[in-house]
């Protein structure tokens, strides 16, 4: 009706239009009535367009009215599910079916993005999907950054964002299709806040375009506080009940652990008097709790009154300085040492203030012995019960300091038992242990308590006296004073096992004079000492001598280039010819020496004891014995010399080495050397040591071929009874005896009695060391028919041997003169 009433309105005014444009030839009265009608009909259309604008605005004020209150009532029930809501997911499934059903939405979703991170965006519920399925690239057709559009907008602006018309926005023109396929004309998204944060958004898309008034805007901006408000009460509720849940868990398992503990738990109030106390002290002290609540530790123990008190002392101390003690107690029970471990932690209230104390009660007795066996293992010898090398370093150098402090000497005595090898060997362990109980006791009566006394490995201790004199020459003799004390003591006879047994010692001593004396100089001097004190005789006591040092020095310096002299082959065997009563050369001695490359040639004597002491013999015996026979085969190719003997030097260690024969039986057999020609010569101590093993190593050797000379016979046991029972072919006479006979008509009782038994066991008698003619004549009438020594030659390389032998035969006056066939 308004578009007729316009099309008519319309009409009548061109008519008049026309009619006025004909000038003065229209009709006057027709002209009056045509203005009145345009008039009427202008006012009616007015009137008629007044009407429908307020139709237009009463049907469209009704229409919001009603989505207000689809949105009101759709609020309304979103806030009756945030009331009643269980968990979060379920809040947010429900308000956006609400939202979208109720308030009569296209489509409704919610989305959270961790710390408002739009990277970590994601949708946690929906509804009003295409086909219940969300995708959130395709479902916003606002588009933008991950496909969440819109929502990224709000979330990281944390204010709401708004597109009235979909269709209308070229910015989205790629997806104008999608968006109206979907029916989607407007869009709306709301920040989710908590505090300053924003953790998500409510995107809300709606059929309609500019849809979105203020109000409506302003009622769906207070949904989404509501809701992020739910969330958050509903997180809230959530970690409370976590913690209280945690909270009773704790509180059941701290109760469970304080009541099952096999600690001693107490709670003392400020007064120090016994509010609470767990099973365990019932236990323990065999007392109910009921006896003790309310009661100070004082009043529950007359006996251990002091430690009570001292407890209580520590435990209000602990609570007036707020801080936690550890307390260490101990005392005895009939005989049995008891100690407790005791933590006291205060305990506050909501003020600060402190109100109670936390007791916890360690029985560490078990802990402590063991403590005290560790150290008594680690510091302590665990048959004397002395303290052991460990604990004597330590308390060395403690010595050494308050010496250098207080400028008072101290000595260092160090303690080797004479002859507790054989003492061992020969009784057995158990008495050399019960021997070294009983010196160690000893020594604890020969010093002052505040000396100290230790057990220093072996047979070997060490006494420490501190304090002594300032004057050295003083503090020397009170060091003297103990140590003949000591050898006075310790030599007195021992009753081990009903049997008497007797031990001496060797004492070496050294002063503390230099301040910057350390532990291990201060030991080896003292060692130095002891050895010499060895040397003396045994039994005797010595102190350190500078020189001593410097000996020891120049052995080990000796060592070391003996070692090298083994490894680049620097010894060499020399020759000392053998003669018969006829000055015939019958056969040789085969002697060490050392070519050094600086000293020169170096005798045997100066080299052969520190090769026993240091086990090099066994090495250098070897070798000798091999190169001697390799020269016994060189002779047995030569019918000038094949006749010859050579006589080896064997070592006690060398020939108690467990494979003594193979080593001859290889190196005879290697060499291709005549077994028969090969003496091995062996001292009197070496064949008594261990007879049996001696006898089956000779008779071993003597089915080889080997023949035995005892050397140096006469100047040992020189007995009888063994000469019958070894494979000996020949005895030495020493050279010591010798020595004796200066003129022709010198008696010599001994060399005649060697000849004498020699002859009648039938061995044969070689006399060494023959350097005049006055000794040579007396032997050959004496019966000895061979002889050796510087009167025919000194010891000689091999080639020098081999030139000389002959001139060294003729050239001998007024003997009959035979030379090697």
């Amino acid at each position: 009706m308004i578009c007729t009433l316009l099309v008519g309105y319309s009409l009548l005014g061109r008519a008049q239009s026309g009619a006025e444009s004909h000038g003065s030839n229209a009709d006057p009265v027709g002209s009056q009535q045509r203005g009145w009608l345009w008039s009427a009909l202008g006012g009616i259309t007015i009137a008629l367009l007044g009407t429908s604008y307020f139709l237009l605005r009463l049907r469209r004020s009704r229409a919001t009215l009603f989505r207000l209150n689809r949105e009101l009532r759709a609020i309304s029930s979103c806030h009756q599910t945030m009331m009643r809501a269980e968990n979060e997911q379920s809040l947010l499934n429900t308000v956006c079916q609400l939202v979208c059903q109720e308030a009569g939405y296209r489509m409704v979703w919610v989305a959270y993005a961790e710390a408002g991170q739009v990277e970590t965006m994601r949708p946690v519920a929906w509804s009003g999907a295409v086909d219940g399925r969300f995708d959130p690239a395709t479902s916003d057709p606002t588009g933008g950054e991950l496909g969440f559009g819109l929502a990224v907008v709000a979330i990281r602006s944390g204010a709401r964002a708004c597109i009235q018309d979909l269709a209308d926005d070229p910015a989205l023109a790629s997806w104008q299709g999608v968006a109206l396929k979907r029916g989607y004309r407007s869009c709306l998204s709301l920040p989710l806040s908590e505090g300053n944060t924003t953790f998500g958004a409510l995107t809300i898309y709606s059929a309609e375009a500019n849809v979105f008034t203020s109000d409506e805007v302003r009622l769906l901006d207070e949904l989404a506080r509501d809701l992020a408000f739910g969330i958050a009460v509903l997180r809230a509720r959530i970690v409370r009940a976590e913690t209280e849940e945690a909270l009773r868990e704790s509180q059941q398992e701290f109760r469970g652990l304080v009541e099952n503990s096999p600690d001693v738990i107490v709670r003392y109030d400020r007064e120090g008097r016994r509010i609470y106390v767990n099973p365990q002290f019932e236990r323990v002290n065999h007392i109910l709790a009921k006896d003790v609540l309310g009661k100070t530790p004082a009043e529950l123990s007359t006996r251990l009154k002091p430690l009570a008190a001292l407890f209580t002392e520590r435990l209000m101390a602990a609570m007036a300085s707020r801080t936690v003690a550890k307390i260490d107690l101990t005392w005895s029970d009939q005989g049995k040492p008891i100690c407790w471990f005791v933590r006291v932690v205060p305990e506050f209230d909501a003020e600060g203030q402190v109100v109670s104390a936390l007791t916890i009660w360690s029985d560490i007795t078990e802990r402590k012995l063991a403590e005290q066996e560790i150290e008594q293992l680690a510091f302590y010898d665990s048959l004397t019960k002395l303290p052991n090398r460990r604990l004597l370093v330590d308390r060395l150098h403690q010595a050494l300091a308050s010496s250098a402090r207080s400028r008072r000497k101290g000595a260092l005595l160090f303690i080797d038992l004479d002859n507790f090898k054989t003492l061992n060997d020969t009784s057995g362990h158990d008495v050399g242990d019960r021997l070294l109980i009983e010196v160690a006791h000893r020594l604890t009566t020969c010093v002052r308590d505040d000396d100290t006394i230790a057990r220093f490995g072996g047979d070997e201790f060490i006494v420490v006296l501190e304090d002594l004199s300032e004057n050295a020459q003083e503090a020397a003799a009170q060091a003297k004073a103990v140590g003949e004390k000591i050898l006075s003591v310790l030599s007195q006879a021992y009753s081990i096992a009903g049997r008497t047994h007797h031990s001496t010692p060797s004492v070496g001593v050294t002063l503390f004079i230099e301040a910057d004396e350390s532990v291990d100089e201060l030991l080896k001097q003292a060692d130095i000492a002891m050895y010499q004190a060895k040397a003396a005789g045994r039994n005797m006591l010595r102190f350190f001598d500078p020189e001593m040092q410097a000996a020891l020095a120049a052995r080990t310096v000796m060592e070391a280039a003996l070692r090298l002299a083994v490894l680049e082959r620097q010894l060499v065997l020399y020759y000392q010819p053998q003669v018969d009563d006829r000055r015939g050369v019958i056969g040789a001695e085969a002697l060490v020496r050392w070519q050094h490359p600086e000293r020169g040639i170096v005798a045997p004597a100066q080299f052969i004891p520190l090769a026993e002491e240091t086990g090099l013999i066994l090495s250098i015996g070897q070798w000798v014995l091999e190169t001697a026979c390799a020269r016994l085969r060189d002779w047995a190719l030569d019918a000038n010399f094949r006749h010859l003997d050579l006589a080896v030097n064997v070592s006690a260690r060398q020939f108690r080495q467990a494979d003594f024969v193979d080593q001859v039986r290889y190196a005879l057999q290697n060499s291709a050397a005549p077994a028969e020609r090969l003496k091995l010569e062996l001292t009197e101590s070496l064949v008594l040591d261990d007879v049996g093993d001696t006898i089956d190593k000779m008779h071993a050797l003597r089915r080889l071929g080997v023949g035995f000379s005892i050397d140096d016979f006469g100047t040992g046991y020189s007995s009888l009874a063994y000469l019958q029972r070894f494979a000996i072919h020949t005895l030495k006479i020493d050279q010591s005896f010798v020595k004796e006979i200066y003129w022709e008509s010198t008696h010599s009782p001994i060399i005649l009695a060697i000849i004498s038994v020699a002859r009648g066991l039938g061995l044969k008698v070689v006399a060494e060391g023959v350097e005049t003619e006055v000794q040579a004549r007396y032997l050959e009438r004496a019966g000895c028919k061979v002889m050796q020594g510087y009167l025919y030659h000194p010891p000689i390389p091999k080639n020098a041997l081999i030139q000389k032998l002959v001139p060294l035969e003729a050239d001998l006056p007024g003997h009959n003169i035979t030379t090697p066939s």
